[in-house]
């Protein structure tokens, strides 16, 4: 459809304005116009800086750098660049775990292949944003905020199911960084600017995007012809040449934009070395006000260098491709996964303050406290209506969970995480070991490894053994049990109640899963040690009341029926804990001795 960007420019006009190509000017002339008497724009144009759109908020009102944090700044950018260049190489090689983004995309390119810069704008200002004058984006109407988060919504459940639903840079349609308007990021960062009396021609080096700007007065095209950078008209205002922008295509989305947005930028020659670049964007449907950005240009002798994105556009097909393979494993998970870890099952008092909240099989915990709860696990992804009524059924509100847990980091008790985290604002707590794989969706996970298993979450906190965790009355001691993970954990409290204290466990037991060694595994070392350490644990505890991660762990079904009165005593079975501890103790002793011989 990247034709239709030129439905109003003929072949000729196009040719004209590149014959018409004068030589760059130099410092030395002073009358900077073209042979007809226009202000001469023309040249290669560099558009690189570190300074960022945005104001950082910890700079508050300040607008402009002085002199020598302008130079501080720019000497970290070089030093930065210079201690990643000589960095020895972290990976040489291909492995299952790679670095991954949020939509589980293997990590972007290094610093190597970046080009950003090393300067601030000449003004120092400590935004491109000139207005608002705090340098920040305006407040997103609501419409705006609404439509921004049923769009990112939509693009994680429908991250590729074809080429339509990928952004207009993956396509090869336009650079990320040439919009309109031209924002600096990345690489390829400049514009190159023909002329003629009667249009000027602008083409960023980014994936090569060029407009034809017609001068003559022309009507704009009817507001059915929408095209990808919109539908330009210019004109002279004194020595700035001014340029408006309307009919954008839907499909564009640039800031999460509307259609209907208009875009004036203006194009002011400066001085011989410099090119004035500031624009203003208005989108009621999106913003609350419009706002201005200026960026100063500097001229280059530089050659602008083809950037020859479809020729080489693997990546398209690599990517439906990759989503086909993920949505079968998934559809082949789904389809092997026991019956009771979807069943809905009744949420129920266990004791005190602790409350069993998930399905049938998959066990999620409740600790409540009065200054908000701790949920502990969360099941499947499509879990979370279950949990949120089973919740409410004890006079709960899943809005109110503070702190997130996880007893171990496999994707049967972690897949809501981070749409729950999203969904109540909540803090992801985890241990130090099973961090990295929330991180990465499960990518990283020694055992289920080299996919993404559920969407990542990020970690706020990372636990360690033996500490407290506290959140208004309500107190946890981490216990970490690895083995079955290598952050695998275990929570501890003490329940008071009839005037009889309860020691509780959150136990997460030391199951070994199918297929998994533990003499010799390359992807855990040192797993047999840690089962070894886990079970000296856990036979060392005093417990009243435990429970697991699988309902079946614990005999749930056993010891509780639906609708069954609550009484303390329902789940106090300290045998049962020491005979389930010895009896996958025994399993694993089975197993060492197995792969020893």
């Amino acid at each position: 459809m990247r034709h239709r960007v030129f439905a109003s420019v003929s072949a000729a006009a196009v040719l004209a304005a590149l014959v018409l190509l004068p030589a760059a000017p130099s410092t030395a002339q002073t009358d900077l116009r073209t042979g007809w008497g226009d202000p001469d724009l023309q040249g290669i144009w560099d558009f690189r800086t570190i300074t960022p759109l945005e104001r950082p908020e910890e700079l508050g009102d300040q607008a402009f750098l002085t002199a020598e944090e302008a130079a501080n700044l720019e000497q970290e950018v070089v030093d930065r660049n210079t201690e990643l260049a000589n960095r020895a190489a972290r990976r040489t090689t291909a492995t299952e775990s790679v670095d991954r983004g949020e939509d589980g995309a293997p990590g972007f390119y290094n610093n190597f292949w970046l080009d950003r810069g090393t300067r601030t704008v000449g003004t120092r200002r400590t935004s491109l944003i000139v207005d608002p004058p705090n340098g920040r984006l305006p407040e997103m109407s609501p419409e705006g905020r609404e439509r921004t988060e049923a769009s990112r919504a939509y693009r994680r459940d429908h991250p590729a199911d074809s080429w339509l639903d990928r952004s207009a840079y993956d396509r090869c349609i336009l650079g990320f960084n040439a919009g309109p308007p031209i924002t600096p990021g990345g690489y390829n960062q400049n514009l190159q600017v023909f002329q003629t009396p009667d249009e000027v021609v602008l083409v960023t080096e980014m994936v090569h995007t060029v407009r034809v700007v017609p001068l003559d007065g022309r009507p704009p095209l009817p507001e059915h012809m929408r095209q990808w950078s919109g539908d330009s008209r210019g004109r002279w205002e004194g020595d700035t040449l001014v340029i408006e922008t309307g009919n954008f295509y839907d499909q564009r989305r640039w800031r999460g934009t509307t259609p209907d947005m208009t875009l004036v930028e203006r194009l002011t020659r400066v001085d011989a070395d410099t090119l004035e670049y500031t624009y203003t964007v208005t989108d009621p449907q999106t913003w609350t006000r419009p706002w201005t950005a200026s960026i100063p240009m500097q001229r280059t002798d530089q050659p602008l260098y083809e950037y020859a994105c479809h020729e080489g556009n693997y990546s398209m097909p690599g990517i439906l491709g990759g989503a086909r393979v993920d949505e079968a494993e998934a559809a082949a998970t789904a389809a092997a996964q026991p019956d009771g870890w979807a069943r809905p099952f009744p949420g129920h008092r266990v004791i005190g303050n602790l409350y069993a909240v998930g399905t049938y099989d998959l066990a999620v915990f409740l600790v409540t406290s009065d200054e908000g709860h701790f949920l502990i696990n969360t099941g499947l992804e499509d879990s979370i209506p279950l949990i949120r009524d089973n919740i409410e059924s004890l006079g709960f509100r899943l809005e109110d969970v503070r702190v997130l847990l996880q007893m171990q980091a496999h994707w049967d008790h972690t897949a809501a995480l981070a749409q729950i985290k999203e969904a109540v604002g909540a803090e992801m707590w985890a241990t130090a070991e099973d961090a990295p794989v929330l991180e990465d969706g499960g990518f990283s996970d020694p055992h289920f490894g080299g996919r993404q298993s559920f969407r990542p979450v990020s970690v706020d906190r990372v636990i360690e053994d033996g500490e407290v965790l506290q959140l208004g009355d309500a107190r946890l001691t981490v216990m970490l049990s690895p083995g079955h993970t290598a952050g695998s954990s275990s929570y501890l409290m003490t329940v008071s109640e009839g005037g009889r204290d309860y020691n509780v466990a959150i136990a997460n037991m030391a199951t070994i899963n199918p297929g998994k060694q533990l003499v010799v595994d390359p992807t855990y070392p040192g797993v047999a040690d840690d089962f070894a350490e886990t079970f000296r644990k856990q036979k060392a505890l005093d417990v009243d009341v435990w429970v697991a991660a699988h309902g079946g762990q614990y005999g749930l079904h056993d010891k509780y029926e639906p609708g069954q009165e609550y009484s303390p005593d329902t789940f106090v079975d300290p045998e049962g804990f020491r005979e389930a501890v010895e009896r996958l103790e025994q399993l694993y002793l089975a197993q060492l001795e197995s792969e020893r011989q």
